[in-house]
């Protein structure tokens, strides 16, 4: 990741978690330190960015919830996931945008019994 990205406000829930190097979480307003091994959770709506403090890359992965990116994407750099975004090579299943009553009636996921 590179030593910082913009504030940033989604519209689905996330959670990261840091795999190596360490940095500063500014997430609603309040700051953390984190590192690798650490797990933040970002409800939908929350204002967020994170800092990258140390001699080395802060490298995480995040799962949002709904998708909101395809199942295999992997993104290097910020720069290369807006550029997939904005050229529509990034877009989430369809199946995860869509209730879980649409799913079960469709087949997607299996109902309550």
């Amino acid at each position: 990741m590179t030593d910082k990205l913009n504030p940033q406000i989604h519209t689905v829930d996330q959670i990261l978690t840091f795999t190596s190097g360490m940095g500063l979480a500014q997430v609603a307003g309040k700051e953390q330190k984190v590192q690798s091994g650490d797990m933040v959770i970002v409800p939908a709506g929350t204002k967020h960015q994170f800092l990258n403090t140390g001699p080395t890359p802060l490298i995480l992965y995040t799962v949002y919830s709904p998708a909101e990116h395809k199942a295999t994407t992997v993104h290097k750099t910020k720069e290369e996931g807006d550029k997939m975004e904005a050229e529509g090579l990034d877009e989430p299943p369809a199946w995860s945008r869509r209730s879980k009553e649409v799913n079960e009636r469709e087949g997607w996921v299996k109902g309550e019994e």
